[in-house]
């Protein structure tokens, strides 16, 4: 654990009903730098009583000294999952597929998770997400996690994941939906 942010993120998009657009998205790695914007939309492609999947694509911009303007487009696909009452979790893979030199092709699990109701308030679980650029070896970062619900507040999201090197990095998320 270090005492500055390796990670900046935020995300405002609308859905309506099944179609999800626009999507906004900004994230940073804790340098002034290098930061990523991507726009996109997608939709949910399937709704069923234990799965929902959903897929967007995006077109994104690097920018920063160590950019290079980079240009993207990023598949990304999600699978929400709930066993009975108490069971939920959901797995996110994306890959960054370059459209000009700077880019570089990279993936990522970015979670596949489980995690046990306790109360109307309070969920914990384990999970786990990978990364890695082509024909390199991929870094294995598992987690665990815990959501307090807040109510009209939103969704508290903490998790703890382990780095490649024996380090930590913890996640601090506010999911918030508006209706």
């Amino acid at each position: 654990m270090t005492d500055v942010a390796t990670q900046h993120y935020a995300q405002v998009f609308q859905t309506r009903g099944k179609l999800i657009l626009p999507d906004v998205l900004y994230v940073d790695f804790g340098k002034n730098n290098y930061r990523e914007m991507f726009v996109g939309g997608g939709r949910v492609w399937y709704t069923g009583k234990h799965l929902t999947l959903t897929h967007e694509d995006y077109l994104g911009q690097a920018t920063g000294s160590a950019a290079h303007n980079a240009l993207y487009v990023l598949p990304w696909t999600k699978l929400d999952y709930r066993f009975g009452r108490k069971f939920s979790g959901n797995a996110v893979h994306f890959f960054y597929a370059p459209l000009n030199r700077a880019g570089k092709f990279h993936q990522a699990i970015e979670r596949a998770k489980l995690e046990y109701s306790f109360s109307k308030l309070f969920k914990a679980g384990a999970g786990y997400g990978a990364s890695g650029p082509a024909n390199k070896p991929w870094q294995h970062k598992p987690m665990l996690t815990a959501t307090v619900k807040c109510g009209a507040l939103g969704d508290v999201e903490f998790w703890l994941q382990r780095l490649p090197g024996n380090h930590a990095q913890a996640w601090l998320r506010l999911v918030r939906t508006f209706r």
